[in-house]
């Protein structure tokens, strides 16, 4: 017995479900009590003067594709780059971020070939 099949041209719709809840009010006392100091205001050198939290970008695995990776080279903001060892673009691409003044990066094990 096979099972039974709709006609194709059945469109079966879903309705969302919304739900909202009023939250209840908090006092003045419970809202002091939650208030948190601004980010750039958290972290503080020895002098006391507020300082802005800082983030790395790296793009790992350069030196594969040569014509999207110099796309992302060309853009002009603070980026470090991974090149891998035996890409066949590597040595063209790094020379040249190498140049700019750039930060590179290059991944290696830390294991001894043996331990593979």
């Amino acid at each position: 017995m096979q099972p039974a099949q709709r006609p194709a041209a059945e469109v079966r719709t879903i309705d969302p479900i919304i739900v909202f809840e009023e939250p209840e009010t908090a006092s003045e006392q419970e809202r002091a009590a939650t208030v948190l100091p601004a980010p750039q205001d958290a972290v503080r050198t020895d002098l006391g003067k507020p300082v802005r939290p800082k983030v790395a970008i790296i793009i790992d695995d350069m030196g594969h594709h040569l014509q999207v990776e110099n796309q992302l080279l060309a853009l002009e903001i603070n980026l470090t780059f991974s090149f891998l060892p035996d890409a066949p673009f590597t040595g063209l691409q790094a020379a040249a971020e190498f140049g700019k003044g750039r930060g590179i990066l290059v991944p290696l094990p830390m294991e001894p070939p043996s331990a593979t």
